[in-house]
């Protein structure tokens, strides 16, 4: 039971690294490999809509790749940018 147990664990431990790998590519903004994002998995991330996010990316905050028709976002941009501290959250009135 052991066995089969450690093995359950081993082969969700490659599935869930197989599937970060496949989710990585070069940010010429960050100019590295970086891991990349759905529109909703960043919105999420970064505890925001996806209007917002749509916003930063416009405003350049974040970097974004287009790969086979979908919109992807770095994880790295989203998490030192400004939008990870919401100064764009503020506009001006």
């Amino acid at each position: 039971m052991i066995a089969g147990n450690m093995e359950l664990d081993m082969r969700n431990s490659v599935e869930s690294m197989l599937r970060r790998i496949a989710r990585t590519a070069w940010c010429k903004g960050c100019n590295e490999i970086v891991e990349l994002l759905t529109v909703a998995e960043a919105a999420s991330v970064a505890e925001t809509n996806p209007p917002t996010l749509l916003l930063w990316i416009l405003k350049e905050r974040v970097h974004c790749s287009d790969l086979r028709g979908r919109l992807l976002i770095c994880a790295s941009s989203l998490q030192r940018s400004e939008a990870a501290t919401g100064e764009l959250d503020h506009r001006p009135g």
